[in-house]
């Protein structure tokens, strides 16, 4: 496993801070167009819509190519941890494209010892027990990519767990 203990600089912190520029975008409009539907689940009617990834192809591609520069003058996807920032706002769109970029990125660490499984479980099992929606695309792609079920953070956490403990 590739351990982590700092936050990425140089080319590592530009391509972290691409993908977390283009995510946290996206978030905030999934989540304005989401939350229309919640003031009517808040008072007692059962809809919920999930907040979509919100990436169209156009920013994807772009951010490939910018990655893509990036990569070649000596930055590190993995090294970036841009995918734990795409796993925690459950991007789909774009932790597909890192994945594609890079599926080792999976095996890295984060400050805290979390790989981006952990973090995907995080963000996932918070919307499981809204009217039984699985929202699980972004673990699904992980596991897919070969990410790891058993590796365990600081605090002595694995991806399972906080999935449990995040859906309690």
């Amino acid at each position: 496993l590739q351990l982590s203990n700092r936050k990425p600089h140089g080319k590592d912190a530009e391509i972290s801070s691409r993908v977390e520029t283009l995510v946290n975008r996206n978030y905030e409009t999934s989540m304005t167009r989401s939350s229309m539907n919640l003031s009517s689940v808040m008072i007692g009617a059962a809809t919920y819509t999930r907040p979509q990834d919100c990436t169209d192809e156009q920013q994807l591609q772009s951010l490939k190519q910018d990655l893509t520069i990036m990569v070649n003058n000596g930055g590190s996807i993995a090294k970036s941890t841009a995918l734990h920032g795409a796993c925690g706002k459950n991007s789909i769109k774009v932790v597909k494209l890192l994945l594609e970029m890079d599926a080792a990125s999976t095996k890295t660490k984060d400050a805290l010892g979390r790989t981006p499984l952990m973090l995907a479980a995080i963000s996932a099992s918070g919307r499981l027990s809204i009217n039984g929606i699985d929202d699980t695309a972004v673990v699904d792609a992980l596991l897919a990519s070969g990410a790891s079920k058993s590796d365990v953070d600081s605090v002595g956490m694995t991806s399972y767990g906080y999935f449990r403990k995040s859906s309690e």
